[in-house]
């Protein structure tokens, strides 16, 4: 599950590349798993030693990169899934949102949370890095990098 994680996260971000202007404008990284956040932008860095072939890749691609992330000291929860929690429980999401709505890009797989920034914040710079793998229908939104050949950039 954890190299299927990364290696989603990985394509995420190359398709987030596509979208710079600059080549050190900083992409920043959220995902509904902080583990996954964690381990991408900081946990690549500190176990450089002992990766597979998944974390190689993503720790390439994460080298030529300027990820950022806000710290992942509290869990998300899933506003479509998880009622009744605190109020606090919930400030994570809400700081995610606001600043993906501040974006000039974004890239968003199939949870469509980044989706839902770009409609708040309508802006129009805006990829589907992965399409729903079980036939579901992809919003009014026809841009994605699925099937983008990565080879031009370092």
């Amino acid at each position: 599950v954890k190299d299927y994680a990364v290696s989603v996260a990985t394509h995420a971000i190359q398709c987030s590349r596509t979208l710079l202007k600059e080549p050190n404008e900083p992409i920043y990284f959220f995902s509904d798993t902080t583990e996954l956040v964690d381990h991408m932008v900081l946990g690549l860095k500190r176990n450089s030693s002992h990766m597979n072939e998944v974390d190689r890749e993503a720790e390439r691609v994460v080298s030529l990169t300027n990820l950022v992330a806000r710290p992942q000291t509290t869990g998300n929860v899933h506003l479509d899934r998880q009622k009744g929690e605190s109020i606090e429980a919930y400030t994570s999401i809400f700081v995610d949102l606001f600043l993906a709505m501040g974006a000039r890009c974004l890239s968003f797989g199939v949870g469509n949370f980044g989706y839902f920034a770009t409609k708040v914040s309508g802006t129009s710079c805006r990829l589907k890095h992965r399409l729903n793998e079980w036939g579901g229908q992809s919003n009014d939104f026809n841009d994605t990098c699925s099937k983008i050949d990565y080879s031009h950039l370092p």
